[in-house]
Protein backbone atom coordinates (compact mmCIF):
# COMPACT_ATOMS: atom_id res chain seq x y z
CA UNK A 1 0.00 0.00 0.00
CA UNK A 2 1.06 3.64 -0.43
CA UNK A 3 2.06 6.38 1.41
CA UNK A 4 -0.75 8.97 0.60
CA UNK A 5 1.76 11.85 1.14
CA UNK A 6 3.53 9.87 -1.54
CA UNK A 7 0.47 9.83 -3.79
CA UNK A 8 -0.56 13.53 -3.09
CA UNK A 9 3.03 14.90 -3.82
CA UNK A 10 3.05 13.01 -7.41
CA UNK A 11 -0.53 14.39 -8.37
CA UNK A 12 0.31 17.99 -7.05
CA UNK A 13 -3.50 19.27 -7.19
CA UNK A 14 -2.53 22.74 -6.21
CA UNK A 15 0.08 22.78 -9.34
CA UNK A 16 -2.79 21.81 -11.64
CA UNK A 17 -4.84 24.31 -10.13
CA UNK A 18 -2.58 27.03 -10.69
CA UNK A 19 -1.37 25.86 -14.57
CA UNK A 20 -5.25 26.44 -14.95
CA UNK A 21 -5.49 29.70 -13.97
CA UNK A 22 -2.19 30.67 -15.55
CA UNK A 23 -3.62 29.08 -18.56
CA UNK A 24 -7.26 31.16 -18.19
CA UNK A 25 -5.03 34.20 -17.89
CA UNK A 26 -3.03 34.29 -20.89
CA UNK A 27 -6.68 33.39 -22.55
CA UNK A 28 -7.57 36.33 -21.78
CA UNK A 29 -4.48 38.39 -22.77
CA UNK A 30 -4.80 37.09 -25.86
CA UNK A 31 -8.10 37.70 -26.21
CA UNK A 32 -8.44 41.61 -25.03
CA UNK A 33 -5.63 44.28 -26.87
CA UNK A 34 -2.75 45.61 -24.38
CA UNK A 35 -4.37 48.97 -25.26
CA UNK A 36 -7.79 48.22 -24.62
CA UNK A 37 -7.24 47.11 -21.17
CA UNK A 38 -5.31 49.89 -20.02
CA UNK A 39 -7.86 52.44 -21.46
CA UNK A 40 -10.48 50.03 -19.63
CA UNK A 41 -8.36 50.13 -16.00
CA UNK A 42 -8.42 53.77 -16.05
CA UNK A 43 -11.57 54.88 -16.50
CA UNK A 44 -13.54 52.66 -14.18
CA UNK A 45 -14.99 54.25 -11.32
CA UNK A 46 -14.65 52.04 -8.30
CA UNK A 47 -13.61 54.64 -5.89
CA UNK A 48 -14.93 53.33 -2.88
CA UNK A 49 -13.18 54.21 0.44
CA UNK A 50 -13.77 52.46 3.24
CA UNK A 51 -15.58 53.06 6.75
CA UNK A 52 -15.66 52.85 10.07
CA UNK A 53 -19.07 53.75 12.67
CA UNK A 54 -18.27 54.15 16.13
CA UNK A 55 -20.54 55.49 18.54
CA UNK A 56 -20.51 56.24 22.69
CA UNK A 57 -23.11 58.12 24.88
CA UNK A 58 -23.00 61.43 23.28
CA UNK A 59 -20.97 61.15 20.06
CA UNK A 60 -21.23 59.33 16.68
CA UNK A 61 -17.92 58.88 14.80
CA UNK A 62 -16.99 58.20 11.24
CA UNK A 63 -13.24 57.02 9.88
CA UNK A 64 -12.87 57.13 5.92
CA UNK A 65 -10.12 55.98 4.24
CA UNK A 66 -9.64 58.65 1.64
CA UNK A 67 -5.52 58.12 0.88
CA UNK A 68 -4.53 60.83 -1.87
CA UNK A 69 -7.51 62.97 -1.78
CA UNK A 70 -7.18 66.68 -1.12
CA UNK A 71 -9.26 68.14 1.41
CA UNK A 72 -11.50 70.27 -1.63
CA UNK A 73 -12.24 67.27 -3.13
CA UNK A 74 -13.94 66.01 -0.09
CA UNK A 75 -18.17 67.70 0.74
CA UNK A 76 -19.68 66.53 3.95
CA UNK A 77 -23.28 67.22 4.47
CA UNK A 78 -25.72 66.52 7.21
CA UNK A 79 -29.34 67.28 6.46
CA UNK A 80 -32.34 66.00 8.90
CA UNK A 81 -29.68 63.16 10.34
CA UNK A 82 -28.61 61.72 7.08
CA UNK A 83 -24.76 62.07 6.71
CA UNK A 84 -23.79 62.55 3.24
CA UNK A 85 -19.79 61.83 2.19
CA UNK A 86 -18.97 62.29 -1.36
CA UNK A 87 -15.62 63.00 -3.25
CA UNK A 88 -14.38 62.71 -6.50
CA UNK A 89 -10.70 61.41 -7.41
CA UNK A 90 -10.18 62.62 -10.69
CA UNK A 91 -7.22 61.10 -13.00
CA UNK A 92 -3.80 63.09 -13.93
CA UNK A 93 -4.10 64.16 -17.51
CA UNK A 94 -1.13 62.45 -19.68
CA UNK A 95 1.77 63.91 -20.85
CA UNK A 96 2.34 64.11 -24.53
CA UNK A 97 4.08 60.81 -25.68
CA UNK A 98 3.63 59.31 -22.56
CA UNK A 99 2.12 55.47 -22.38
CA UNK A 100 0.66 53.60 -19.73
CA UNK A 101 1.87 50.38 -18.90
CA UNK A 102 -0.99 49.81 -15.55
CA UNK A 103 -3.50 51.19 -13.32
CA UNK A 104 -4.44 50.24 -10.10
CA UNK A 105 -5.61 53.22 -8.72
CA UNK A 106 -9.00 53.71 -8.89
CA UNK A 107 -10.81 57.42 -10.23
CA UNK A 108 -14.37 58.50 -9.49
CA UNK A 109 -17.27 59.64 -7.64
CA UNK A 110 -17.79 59.27 -4.48
CA UNK A 111 -21.28 59.30 -2.52
CA UNK A 112 -22.24 57.61 0.52
CA UNK A 113 -24.99 58.45 2.90
CA UNK A 114 -25.93 57.12 6.47
CA UNK A 115 -29.06 57.89 8.07
CA UNK A 116 -28.30 58.35 12.25
CA UNK A 117 -31.11 56.96 14.32
CA UNK A 118 -31.40 59.40 16.92
CA UNK A 119 -31.81 63.86 16.68
CA UNK A 120 -27.99 64.97 16.54
CA UNK A 121 -27.01 68.68 16.60
CA UNK A 122 -26.14 69.69 13.50
CA UNK A 123 -24.39 72.76 14.41
CA UNK A 124 -21.78 71.05 16.45
CA UNK A 125 -20.56 68.54 13.60
CA UNK A 126 -16.82 68.40 13.31
CA UNK A 127 -15.17 66.98 10.38
CA UNK A 128 -10.99 66.60 9.83
CA UNK A 129 -9.07 65.04 7.35
CA UNK A 130 -5.49 64.32 8.17
CA UNK A 131 -2.68 61.53 6.52
CA UNK A 132 -5.64 60.04 4.11
CA UNK A 133 -8.09 59.58 6.92
CA UNK A 134 -11.40 61.65 7.01
CA UNK A 135 -12.68 61.81 10.77
CA UNK A 136 -16.48 63.14 11.53
CA UNK A 137 -17.63 63.45 14.69
CA UNK A 138 -21.46 63.98 15.11
CA UNK A 139 -22.56 65.05 18.71
CA UNK A 140 -25.80 63.24 19.98
CA UNK A 141 -28.84 65.50 21.20
CA UNK A 142 -29.22 65.03 24.94
CA UNK A 143 -32.53 62.35 24.86
CA UNK A 144 -35.36 64.02 26.88
CA UNK A 145 -36.34 61.76 29.22
CA UNK A 146 -39.62 60.91 30.17
CA UNK A 147 -41.90 63.65 31.60
CA UNK A 148 -44.81 63.45 34.13
CA UNK A 149 -47.41 65.95 32.49
CA UNK A 150 -50.34 66.81 35.33
CA UNK A 151 -54.12 66.48 34.20
CA UNK A 152 -56.17 69.59 35.20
Amino acid sequence: MKNPMETWRATRPFQEMQKWQTDLDRLFEDLTPQWSRTEAAANIALFNPSCDIREDKTNYYFSLDMPGMAKDQIKVELDHNVLTVSAERRQEKRREGEKQFQSEIYYGSYLRSFRLPVAVDEKKVEAHYENGVLAISIPKLEASGARKINVH
